[in-house]
């Protein structure tokens, strides 16, 4: 016979009622498997845990000493079962997730605050990095979800789109454009640009690239801007004019002016990524609360 915790459950049930007949009505079986599952325990430790013959029946010095144990076991076991449940769940546990920077200007605060909400006990190790490194980062199972601009691509990984948003042009105060209501991106194509750097791609710096060459003219490229922080601080230095996400408005930064783009309007596609096989019950909840967070026309709530 091996001593497991249903052992320990019918020991303390007869414990608390130092009686057989009220202990085996507690645990829903008969009196006599509940004796001889006793009788059969104590065979297994060696050592008398119960004295039969007064009334009510007694504890022994062992048995008052293995009733301690055995409620430190059980509880023990029962909070085990519980975290497990949890986890099962997607309750519990930790989650790696990686952003560009322009997730946190909306997207991010707003479902990391209803995550956290619903889901308290699960840790959320947080990385601010590229659309590039994401993918590095995801196929080396260092995170298990990345918010990226742009899209990635690899056949491992799973790439929903969360919403679109329009490209706006950000100018310094005082600048010859700062005055209008909006701009054709064409009217640019002679000013000087802050950009970012196009390598490793996918990167914004390539996208950007690639829509000035959509219409018609190679940027004057005077400037390389690693976040969206730099660019905004180069162009209000008077550095140059950059291109943006639309997000960015929710920055007012001293010194610069946003612009709209006339039509067609380019638009960036900010997308959550994660590997196909990642089965973390984590992952799983955290996209349940991520998904509703965008309507089916893919803007934000």
């Amino acid at each position: 016979m091996t001593v497991e915790i249903r052992h320990l459950r019918y020991f303390l049930a007869i414990a608390e009622e130092l009686n057989f007949s009220r202990a085996a009505e507690k645990l829903r079986m008969a009196q006599p498997p509940l004796s001889q599952q006793i009788k059969q325990l104590e065979n297994e430790l060696g050592v008398q845990l119960i004295e039969r013959e007064t009334r009510p029946v007694r504890l022994t010095e062992a048995g008052k000493f293995f009733r301690e144990q055995s409620q430190t076991l059980v509880s023990r076991f029962d909070e085990l079962v519980q975290q497990m449940q949890k986890m099962g769940r997607g309750e519990t546990g930790t989650l790696a997730i990686a952003f560009v920077a322009s997730a946190t200007f909306e997207v991010l605060p707003i479902v990391l605050r209803e995550f956290q909400k619903c889901f308290p006990d699960v840790q959320l190790d947080l990385f601010e990095m590229n659309t590039s490194e994401q993918k590095v980062a995801l196929l080396e199972r260092r995170i298990n979800l990345g918010f990226v601009r742009p899209d990635l691509k690899d056949e491992s990984i799973v790439v929903e789109k969360l919403f679109e948003e329009s490209i706006v042009l950000a100018v310094p105060s005082g600048h010859k454009y700062s005055d209008r209501q909006s701009i054709n991106i064409a009217d640019i194509a002679k000013d000087p640009l802050i950009c970012f750097p196009r390598l490793p791609e996918p990167s914004f710096g390539s996208f950007i690239l690639g829509v000035c060459r959509a219409h018609g003219f190679e940027p004057i490229v005077v400037q390389h801007a690693g976040e969206l922080q730099t660019a905004l601080s180069l162009v209000a230095g008077g550095m140059g004019i950059a291109l943006l996400p639309n997000s960015i408005r929710k920055i007012e930064r001293e010194g610069v002016v946003y612009l709209p783009l006339n039509e067609p309007v380019p638009k960036t596609t900010l997308s959550v990524a994660f590997r196909k096989d990642d089965a973390s019950p984590t992952l799983k909840s955290f996209l349940e609360i991520l998904r509703p967070v965008f309507r089916a026309d893919n803007t934000l709530h």
